[in-house]
């Protein structure tokens, strides 16, 4: 009897070994998948069409064209930026913000400010507060006026 006794417990002292690596192996899994967006991110490289090189034919002849008039046109006033006031509450996270920015028309997709702050590897230095953000500001200046870089 005794003897039984010792072999259940022992039965039992396994599967509570094995039920405690299981938990551990699914809870790494778990948080490697979750952080697994950051290590191979989704999106295709853009080049933007201002950083393309220019290049330049030094063998064609230069060609003389007769002068011409010059026509002047009115260019119109630039008209003022306009300035958006955005309200970050504290311990907001990344996500929020974005959805806090996509609804006052700052951005177009969460998502896609997401994924410019780990680009700039700022998802730490966003910060909560008051900003005054121009509409006409491209997403890398939004990213650097939350996150205090500007």
């Amino acid at each position: 009897m005794k003897d039984y006794l010792e072999k259940a417990k022992d039965i039992l002292y396994n599967i509570s070994d094995y039920i405690i690596m299981f938990t551990i192996i699914l809870a790494i899994g778990l948080i490697i998948g979750w952080r697994l967006d950051i290590l191979f991110p989704q999106t295709t490289a853009m080049v933007e069409p201002n950083t393309l090189a220019k290049v330049e034919d030094t063998n064609s002849k230069t060609i003389e064209k007769p002068e011409t008039k010059s026509i002047e046109t009115k260019v119109p006033k630039k008209e003022e930026p306009i300035i958006i006031t955005v309200s970050i509450p504290k311990g907001t996270p990344s996500s929020n913000i974005g959805d806090i920015l996509l609804d006052n028309g700052l951005v177009a997709s969460t998502k896609e400010f997401e994924d410019k702050v780990q680009q700039l590897d700022l998802e730490k230095s966003l910060r909560s507060g008051q900003y005054d953000i121009s509409k006409d500001s491209s997403l890398e200046e939004i990213v650097k006026i939350i996150a205090n870089q500007k």
